[in-house]
């Protein structure tokens, strides 16, 4: 602005000059030499200023973009200083709890060993000194289990005796003679077997009685029920002859007639 203000200037004197007469020759030209230097300085004033606003321009530049840059270097270590934090917040208890966990599993097998070597020193005193009352324990339970077993089968043996027994009356209520006596016969055969005395000395009673009616009545009875009734008598004699020998031989007599 300065410039074409100053080049105004200079081009309204020479305008000046040149339209109105002058004396001699050598005041112009002093004259213009004159204007000739002013322009000069005139110019290199002007380009001085251009590089003062030109580097003006770059100062203000060069600030503005280490402004830019602290501002954005700023923005990044707060925004590296949070995702830090937060990483470490997720980071540091995981590995306590990870140490924690290792931690207990150890204490936890150490515990679960020493634990294992007591029950096995213990389980070696028990045999070392009790190895002989162990065994003598196993045989009474051994024993008693049989013993219970046995008492079950002769209960079962017992109900199945009962239930001929219960049959073979409902064959002599039906009179079926024949049914009767094989039932009867089984039936007092587990008797025999199960030692039961009382009970054998009712059926035997029973037996004696229906004989004596069937011979009486003339009733006949397979030849398959005399073999059962022979075998029974082999039996009575054998082991309980000498507690009923006068049933057990009228036992032998009677059935005999049939």
């Amino acid at each position: 602005m300065k410039k074409a203000l100053l080049l105004l200037l200079i081009f309204f004197f020479t305008k000046s000059f040149s339209a109105t007469p002058t004396k001699s020759d050598p005041i112009n030209s002093d004259i213009k030499n004159q204007i000739l230097i002013l322009t000069k300085k005139n110019d290199s004033l002007a380009k001085r200023l251009d590089q003062i606003e030109k580097s003006d321009y770059k100062s203000v530049d060069v600030i503005e973009k280490v402004n830019d840059f602290y501002d954005k270097s700023w923005n990044r270590l707060i925004a590296f200083l949070g995702l830090a934090g937060s990483i470490i917040l997720i980071v540091i208890p995981y590995i306590q709890i990870r140490t924690y966990d290792d931690k207990i599993n150890a204490k936890t097998n150490e515990l679960t060993s020493f634990t294992n070597r007591k029950v096995a020193e213990l389980e070696l005193k028990i045999t070392n000194f009790h190895k002989e009352q162990f065994e003598q324990l196993r045989n009474e339970i051994t024993l008693s289990q049989e013993e219970l077993n046995k008492n079950i089968n002769n209960e079962v043996e017992y109900l199945k005796a009962l239930i001929f027994a219960l049959r073979g009356m409902v064959s002599l209520n039906d009179k079926n003679y024949d049914m009767y006596f094989r039932q009867y016969t089984v039936a007092l055969n587990l008797f025999i077997g199960l030692n039961k005395t009382s009970d054998i000395e009712g059926i035997l009673k029973a037996i004696n009685k229906s004989i004596n009616r069937c011979i009486k009545q003339e009733i006949k009875i397979t030849e398959h029920t005399k073999s059962q009734i022979d075998k029974l008598i082999v039996n009575l004699e054998r082991d309980y002859y000498e507690i009923f020998p006068k049933m057990i031989d009228q036992l032998k007599t009677e059935s005999a007639k049939l």
